[in-house]
Formats: structure tokens, sequence, C-alpha cells
């Protein structure tokens, strides 16, 4: 799922806010500015395609992006 810092407020269908701070050492996902995870903008990728790792989703945001997938999912269908 990509990460955007390009969106409109209130954030469109199917966009995720996702925690920031200016100073990224301050929140979980060490994003330093406002984003969003798209929740239509999906790929694969595999473990040995991940160089590294920055930050971490909050749980309660995790759970928003699982709960939007299977609304998108339902929506397709």
């Amino acid at each position: 799922m990509a990460v955007t810092t390009t969106f409109g407020d209130p954030p469109p269908k199917y966009h995720v806010l996702l925690p920031w701070n200016h100073d990224p050492r301050r929140v979980r996902t060490r994003l330093a500015q406002r984003s969003a995870a798209v929740v239509t903008w999906l790929d694969t990728i595999y473990p040995d395609e991940v160089v590294e790792t920055k930050g971490d989703v909050p749980p309660g945001v995790m759970e928003e992006l699982q709960r939007q997938l299977k609304q998108l999912e339902s929506d397709r269908n």
C-alpha cells in the first residue's frame, strides 16, 4: 500500500491518515509530514525486496486500514 502526502482535506475515500510530526522521532510511523495510506494503491512485495524499515503503523490505524481493505473488496464485488 502506497503512502501519499498530496490529498485534500478531508481526505478522499480510501485514504487513511497516518500519525506524523515535524520531528519524526516523536511518532511511531517516523513520518515528518501530513501523510495518508491509499488503500486502493496496492502492490505485492516480498521480504527479500525490503531494504530498510523506518517506522511502525499503530494498531488502531492498522485496524482502520484492514477495515477499509474489506470495504474495498466488498465494493469491487
